[in-house]
Protein backbone atom coordinates (compact mmCIF):
# COMPACT_ATOMS: atom_id res chain seq x y z
CA UNK A 1 0.00 0.00 0.00
CA UNK A 2 1.22 3.40 -1.41
CA UNK A 3 0.94 6.58 2.14
CA UNK A 4 -1.11 7.81 -1.35
CA UNK A 5 -3.33 5.05 -0.92
CA UNK A 6 -3.68 4.36 2.32
CA UNK A 7 -4.19 8.72 2.99
CA UNK A 8 -6.90 8.45 0.30
CA UNK A 9 -9.05 6.31 2.07
CA UNK A 10 -9.49 8.66 5.16
CA UNK A 11 -9.48 12.29 3.17
CA UNK A 12 -6.85 13.81 1.16
CA UNK A 13 -3.88 12.04 -0.73
CA UNK A 14 -0.37 12.85 1.18
CA UNK A 15 0.92 15.69 -0.23
CA UNK A 16 4.46 15.92 0.94
CA UNK A 17 5.16 19.55 0.99
CA UNK A 18 6.85 19.52 4.76
CA UNK A 19 10.22 20.20 2.86
CA UNK A 20 12.08 18.76 6.29
CA UNK A 21 10.83 15.14 4.95
CA UNK A 22 11.36 15.81 1.19
CA UNK A 23 12.95 17.97 -1.32
CA UNK A 24 12.30 17.90 -5.24
CA UNK A 25 15.58 18.95 -7.83
CA UNK A 26 14.37 18.77 -11.32
CA UNK A 27 16.87 18.53 -13.83
CA UNK A 28 15.33 18.96 -16.94
CA UNK A 29 17.02 19.97 -20.44
CA UNK A 30 17.66 23.39 -19.73
CA UNK A 31 20.61 21.58 -17.75
CA UNK A 32 23.79 21.84 -20.14
CA UNK A 33 24.83 18.61 -18.45
CA UNK A 34 22.49 16.98 -18.81
CA UNK A 35 23.31 13.46 -20.53
CA UNK A 36 19.38 11.91 -20.96
CA UNK A 37 17.26 14.56 -21.71
CA UNK A 38 19.10 15.79 -24.56
CA UNK A 39 16.11 17.53 -26.74
CA UNK A 40 18.48 17.84 -29.55
CA UNK A 41 17.76 14.31 -30.05
CA UNK A 42 15.00 13.43 -32.18
CA UNK A 43 11.99 11.24 -30.77
CA UNK A 44 11.38 8.24 -32.61
CA UNK A 45 7.97 8.24 -32.95
CA UNK A 46 6.83 4.50 -34.68
CA UNK A 47 3.43 3.44 -33.92
CA UNK A 48 4.85 -0.33 -33.51
CA UNK A 49 8.26 -1.70 -33.53
CA UNK A 50 8.68 -2.58 -36.65
CA UNK A 51 12.69 -2.55 -37.54
CA UNK A 52 14.25 -3.18 -34.17
CA UNK A 53 12.98 -3.72 -29.97
CA UNK A 54 15.92 -1.03 -29.53
CA UNK A 55 15.76 2.16 -28.30
CA UNK A 56 16.79 5.20 -30.45
CA UNK A 57 18.18 7.36 -27.76
CA UNK A 58 21.75 6.30 -29.20
CA UNK A 59 22.79 4.37 -25.79
CA UNK A 60 21.69 1.21 -27.32
CA UNK A 61 24.90 -1.52 -27.32
CA UNK A 62 27.06 1.64 -27.54
CA UNK A 63 29.78 1.37 -24.65
CA UNK A 64 31.27 4.60 -25.35
CA UNK A 65 27.76 6.14 -24.55
CA UNK A 66 27.49 3.81 -21.69
CA UNK A 67 31.01 5.20 -19.68
CA UNK A 68 29.69 9.01 -20.39
CA UNK A 69 26.45 8.11 -18.29
CA UNK A 70 28.65 6.96 -15.93
CA UNK A 71 31.01 9.66 -15.54
CA UNK A 72 27.95 11.86 -15.82
CA UNK A 73 26.03 10.24 -12.87
CA UNK A 74 29.86 10.48 -10.80
CA UNK A 75 29.91 13.98 -11.33
CA UNK A 76 26.04 14.73 -10.83
CA UNK A 77 25.74 13.52 -8.03
CA UNK A 78 29.32 13.48 -6.68
CA UNK A 79 29.71 9.93 -6.03
CA UNK A 80 33.44 9.74 -5.62
CA UNK A 81 33.46 9.75 -1.78
CA UNK A 82 30.27 8.35 -1.15
CA UNK A 83 31.31 4.36 -1.36
CA UNK A 84 31.23 1.52 -4.05
CA UNK A 85 28.30 1.33 -6.46
CA UNK A 86 26.27 -1.40 -7.05
CA UNK A 87 25.27 -2.07 -10.42
CA UNK A 88 21.68 -4.45 -10.41
CA UNK A 89 20.69 -6.55 -13.56
CA UNK A 90 23.89 -4.96 -15.30
CA UNK A 91 23.20 -7.40 -18.17
CA UNK A 92 25.98 -7.19 -20.75
CA UNK A 93 26.50 -3.94 -20.05
CA UNK A 94 29.53 -4.05 -17.44
CA UNK A 95 30.88 -0.56 -19.00
CA UNK A 96 29.00 1.49 -16.37
CA UNK A 97 30.71 -0.85 -13.50
CA UNK A 98 33.97 -0.36 -15.66
CA UNK A 99 33.96 2.99 -15.38
CA UNK A 100 33.35 3.51 -11.40
CA UNK A 101 36.53 1.41 -11.02
CA UNK A 102 38.34 3.29 -13.28
CA UNK A 103 37.47 6.29 -11.84
CA UNK A 104 38.97 5.21 -8.64
CA UNK A 105 35.38 4.24 -7.23
CA UNK A 106 35.10 -0.10 -6.09
CA UNK A 107 32.12 -1.62 -8.27
CA UNK A 108 30.19 -4.64 -8.09
CA UNK A 109 27.42 -5.84 -10.59
CA UNK A 110 25.40 -8.29 -10.06
CA UNK A 111 22.80 -10.18 -12.31
CA UNK A 112 20.43 -13.24 -12.11
CA UNK A 113 22.28 -15.04 -14.77
CA UNK A 114 25.58 -13.60 -14.18
CA UNK A 115 26.10 -17.31 -12.77
CA UNK A 116 27.32 -20.61 -14.34
CA UNK A 117 23.87 -21.46 -15.76
CA UNK A 118 24.73 -25.33 -15.97
CA UNK A 119 24.88 -25.32 -12.08
CA UNK A 120 21.53 -26.89 -10.62
CA UNK A 121 20.56 -24.07 -7.76
CA UNK A 122 17.45 -21.84 -7.66
CA UNK A 123 17.93 -18.14 -9.36
CA UNK A 124 16.37 -16.34 -6.17
CA UNK A 125 19.23 -17.60 -4.29
CA UNK A 126 21.48 -14.82 -2.04
CA UNK A 127 24.07 -12.48 -4.18
CA UNK A 128 27.03 -15.01 -4.98
CA UNK A 129 30.53 -13.87 -5.80
CA UNK A 130 31.62 -15.32 -9.52
CA UNK A 131 34.28 -13.84 -10.33
CA UNK A 132 36.17 -10.54 -10.30
CA UNK A 133 36.76 -9.17 -13.88
CA UNK A 134 40.23 -7.41 -15.19
CA UNK A 135 39.38 -4.34 -13.60
CA UNK A 136 38.56 -5.71 -9.92
CA UNK A 137 34.93 -5.39 -10.33
CA UNK A 138 32.97 -7.88 -8.53
CA UNK A 139 30.68 -10.07 -10.30
CA UNK A 140 27.77 -11.55 -8.37
CA UNK A 141 24.64 -13.53 -8.98
CA UNK A 142 21.69 -14.05 -7.39
CA UNK A 143 18.21 -11.93 -6.27
CA UNK A 144 18.74 -8.58 -5.16
CA UNK A 145 15.55 -8.70 -2.77
CA UNK A 146 17.94 -11.34 -1.19
CA UNK A 147 20.94 -8.68 -0.32
CA UNK A 148 20.75 -8.52 3.77
CA UNK A 149 20.30 -12.77 3.73
CA UNK A 150 22.18 -14.54 6.30
CA UNK A 151 24.18 -16.06 3.22
CA UNK A 152 24.72 -12.84 1.00
CA UNK A 153 27.81 -11.71 0.23
CA UNK A 154 26.92 -8.55 0.37
CA UNK A 155 24.78 -7.95 3.79
CA UNK A 156 27.77 -6.46 5.36
CA UNK A 157 28.44 -4.59 2.39
CA UNK A 158 27.26 -0.62 2.30
CA UNK A 159 27.01 1.57 -1.56
CA UNK A 160 27.33 4.90 -2.19
CA UNK A 161 25.21 4.30 -5.26
CA UNK A 162 22.54 1.39 -6.07
CA UNK A 163 21.93 1.82 -9.91
CA UNK A 164 19.13 -0.22 -11.56
CA UNK A 165 20.30 1.39 -15.27
CA UNK A 166 17.45 0.62 -17.18
CA UNK A 167 16.53 -2.71 -15.15
CA UNK A 168 14.10 -1.79 -13.16
CA UNK A 169 10.72 -1.70 -15.44
CA UNK A 170 10.45 -1.83 -19.61
CA UNK A 171 7.80 -1.46 -22.22
CA UNK A 172 8.84 -5.39 -23.47
CA UNK A 173 11.81 -7.34 -24.75
CA UNK A 174 13.33 -7.53 -21.39
CA UNK A 175 14.06 -9.29 -18.35
CA UNK A 176 13.54 -6.42 -15.41
CA UNK A 177 13.80 -6.29 -11.92
CA UNK A 178 10.41 -4.71 -10.91
CA UNK A 179 8.57 -6.78 -13.70
CA UNK A 180 9.01 -10.18 -15.59
CA UNK A 181 12.11 -11.07 -13.11
CA UNK A 182 9.18 -10.85 -10.40
CA UNK A 183 6.54 -12.22 -12.00
CA UNK A 184 8.97 -15.17 -12.94
CA UNK A 185 9.51 -15.46 -9.47
CA UNK A 186 5.64 -15.73 -8.66
CA UNK A 187 4.70 -18.69 -10.69
CA UNK A 188 8.10 -20.64 -9.63
CA UNK A 189 7.27 -20.58 -5.96
CA UNK A 190 6.09 -23.81 -4.50
CA UNK A 191 2.75 -22.36 -2.87
CA UNK A 192 1.10 -19.54 -5.20
CA UNK A 193 -0.59 -17.29 -2.51
CA UNK A 194 -2.28 -14.13 -3.36
CA UNK A 195 -2.55 -12.42 -6.67
CA UNK A 196 0.58 -11.44 -9.04
CA UNK A 197 0.36 -7.78 -8.66
CA UNK A 198 0.01 -7.95 -4.48
CA UNK A 199 3.30 -10.00 -4.94
CA UNK A 200 4.91 -7.90 -6.94
CA UNK A 201 3.80 -4.58 -4.71
CA UNK A 202 5.19 -6.00 -2.00
CA UNK A 203 8.59 -7.02 -3.64
CA UNK A 204 9.05 -3.97 -4.97
CA UNK A 205 8.79 -2.20 -1.88
CA UNK A 206 11.08 -5.36 -0.11
CA UNK A 207 13.59 -4.85 -2.45
CA UNK A 208 14.21 -0.94 -2.22
CA UNK A 209 13.93 -0.37 1.51
CA UNK A 210 16.38 -3.57 1.60
CA UNK A 211 18.81 -1.71 -0.64
CA UNK A 212 17.88 1.67 1.46
CA UNK A 213 19.43 -0.33 4.14
CA UNK A 214 23.07 -0.87 1.99
CA UNK A 215 23.68 2.50 1.62
CA UNK A 216 25.97 4.58 3.31
CA UNK A 217 24.82 8.11 4.87
CA UNK A 218 23.67 10.66 1.32
CA UNK A 219 23.73 7.36 -0.43
CA UNK A 220 21.48 7.17 -3.32
CA UNK A 221 18.93 4.50 -5.08
CA UNK A 222 19.24 5.04 -8.73
CA UNK A 223 16.44 4.41 -11.89
CA UNK A 224 17.41 5.04 -14.68
CA UNK A 225 14.92 4.43 -18.09
CA UNK A 226 15.28 1.40 -19.83
CA UNK A 227 15.49 3.74 -23.28
CA UNK A 228 18.91 3.83 -22.47
CA UNK A 229 20.07 0.96 -21.48
CA UNK A 230 22.79 -1.10 -23.46
CA UNK A 231 20.16 -4.09 -24.51
CA UNK A 232 18.08 -0.91 -25.82
CA UNK A 233 14.63 -2.63 -25.20
CA UNK A 234 12.79 0.38 -24.23
CA UNK A 235 9.43 2.17 -23.86
CA UNK A 236 8.27 3.19 -27.50
CA UNK A 237 6.86 6.88 -27.99
CA UNK A 238 3.31 5.82 -27.19
CA UNK A 239 3.99 3.47 -23.91
CA UNK A 240 5.85 6.79 -22.44
CA UNK A 241 2.55 7.51 -20.68
CA UNK A 242 3.17 3.79 -19.22
CA UNK A 243 6.47 4.26 -18.05
CA UNK A 244 5.93 7.75 -16.60
CA UNK A 245 3.67 5.81 -14.32
CA UNK A 246 5.70 3.32 -13.71
CA UNK A 247 8.35 6.32 -12.31
CA UNK A 248 5.77 7.80 -10.38
CA UNK A 249 5.34 4.32 -8.24
CA UNK A 250 8.92 4.91 -7.71
CA UNK A 251 8.69 8.19 -6.47
CA UNK A 252 5.69 7.16 -4.23
CA UNK A 253 7.90 4.18 -3.02
CA UNK A 254 10.69 6.78 -2.22
CA UNK A 255 8.19 8.80 0.26
CA UNK A 256 7.22 5.83 1.85
CA UNK A 257 10.94 5.27 2.53
CA UNK A 258 11.77 8.82 3.61
CA UNK A 259 14.02 9.80 1.06
CA UNK A 260 15.55 13.03 2.16
CA UNK A 261 16.01 14.53 -1.25
CA UNK A 262 14.44 12.91 -5.12
CA UNK A 263 16.18 14.02 -7.90
CA UNK A 264 14.17 13.78 -10.94
CA UNK A 265 15.79 14.04 -14.48
CA UNK A 266 13.55 14.55 -17.43
CA UNK A 267 11.97 16.78 -20.41
CA UNK A 268 9.77 19.87 -18.94
CA UNK A 269 6.19 20.31 -21.21
CA UNK A 270 8.15 22.90 -23.32
CA UNK A 271 11.24 21.10 -23.91
CA UNK A 272 9.21 17.61 -25.16
CA UNK A 273 6.93 20.03 -27.26
CA UNK A 274 9.76 21.47 -29.25
CA UNK A 275 11.57 18.15 -29.32
CA UNK A 276 7.94 17.07 -30.98
CA UNK A 277 7.79 19.12 -32.99
CA UNK A 278 11.44 18.85 -34.75
CA UNK A 279 11.13 15.18 -34.20
CA UNK A 280 7.93 15.69 -36.88
CA UNK A 281 9.45 18.03 -39.29
CA UNK A 282 12.79 15.73 -39.86
CA UNK A 283 11.21 12.32 -39.75
CA UNK A 284 12.48 11.25 -43.28
CA UNK A 285 9.69 10.55 -46.01
CA UNK A 286 10.37 6.65 -46.16
CA UNK A 287 9.54 6.36 -42.33
CA UNK A 288 6.05 8.30 -42.32
CA UNK A 289 4.14 5.22 -43.10
CA UNK A 290 5.06 3.51 -39.98
CA UNK A 291 4.83 7.53 -37.63
CA UNK A 292 1.76 7.33 -34.94
CA UNK A 293 -0.73 9.07 -35.94
CA UNK A 294 -1.32 13.00 -35.28
CA UNK A 295 -4.30 11.98 -32.69
CA UNK A 296 -2.12 9.71 -31.14
CA UNK A 297 0.56 11.99 -30.62
CA UNK A 298 -1.92 14.54 -29.22
CA UNK A 299 -2.72 11.87 -26.54
CA UNK A 300 0.64 11.08 -25.69
CA UNK A 301 1.79 14.21 -25.28
CA UNK A 302 -1.45 15.62 -23.04
CA UNK A 303 -1.18 12.35 -20.90
CA UNK A 304 2.42 13.28 -20.14
CA UNK A 305 1.34 17.10 -19.33
CA UNK A 306 -1.49 16.05 -17.04
CA UNK A 307 -0.82 13.46 -13.99
CA UNK A 308 -4.55 13.20 -14.13
CA UNK A 309 -4.64 12.07 -17.81
CA UNK A 310 -2.18 9.24 -17.36
CA UNK A 311 -3.40 5.89 -18.17
CA UNK A 312 -5.14 3.84 -14.97
CA UNK A 313 -4.22 0.46 -16.28
CA UNK A 314 -1.04 -0.78 -15.87
CA UNK A 315 0.46 -4.75 -16.48
CA UNK A 316 1.82 -4.68 -13.06
CA UNK A 317 -0.27 -2.04 -10.88
CA UNK A 318 -2.92 -2.33 -9.68
CA UNK A 319 -5.70 0.50 -11.50
CA UNK A 320 -7.47 0.93 -7.74
CA UNK A 321 -3.74 1.86 -6.72
CA UNK A 322 -2.84 4.22 -9.81
CA UNK A 323 -5.64 6.53 -9.59
CA UNK A 324 -4.67 6.96 -6.03
CA UNK A 325 -1.34 7.43 -7.10
CA UNK A 326 -1.69 9.75 -9.63
CA UNK A 327 -4.63 12.12 -7.35
CA UNK A 328 -1.44 12.51 -4.73
CA UNK A 329 1.05 12.80 -7.08
CA UNK A 330 -0.56 15.72 -8.82
CA UNK A 331 -0.59 17.42 -6.04
CA UNK A 332 3.41 17.72 -5.95
CA UNK A 333 3.90 20.71 -7.62
CA UNK A 334 7.09 20.19 -8.63
CA UNK A 335 6.22 17.15 -10.79
CA UNK A 336 3.65 19.09 -12.70
CA UNK A 337 6.81 20.77 -14.78
CA UNK A 338 8.31 17.88 -15.87
CA UNK A 339 6.28 15.77 -19.29
CA UNK A 340 9.07 12.81 -20.15
CA UNK A 341 10.67 11.49 -16.73
CA UNK A 342 14.34 9.59 -18.11
CA UNK A 343 15.54 8.97 -14.09
CA UNK A 344 15.29 8.96 -10.85
CA UNK A 345 17.61 9.16 -7.97
CA UNK A 346 16.67 8.92 -4.32
CA UNK A 347 19.22 10.25 -1.66
CA UNK A 348 18.78 9.13 1.93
Amino acid sequence: MSEFEESSNSGEPKDSRDKNFLDIDLIDEKDPNNLLSDISRNIDMSANIFFSVRSSEGFSENPERQKQLAKYIINKFNLSNKGPLLDVGFGSNIHISDTFKEEGIEAYAIDQQAGDTNENRSMWGSPKLERKNDLGVEILSGDIAEINGNDSYLKDKSFGLVLFNGSWSSGGHNWVVAGEVLEGKYYDRKEVVGTLNQFLDNERDNILKSCKDRLNPNGLIGIISSRYAFHGAGYRFTKLPDEKVEFLDVINRFIKLKAKKIHIIGISQSGFDQVLSKSISELPEKYSEYKTSNEGIESVRKQLKTITDLPENSIYLESSYVISLKEGMSKIEELQKIARIDAIFAEF
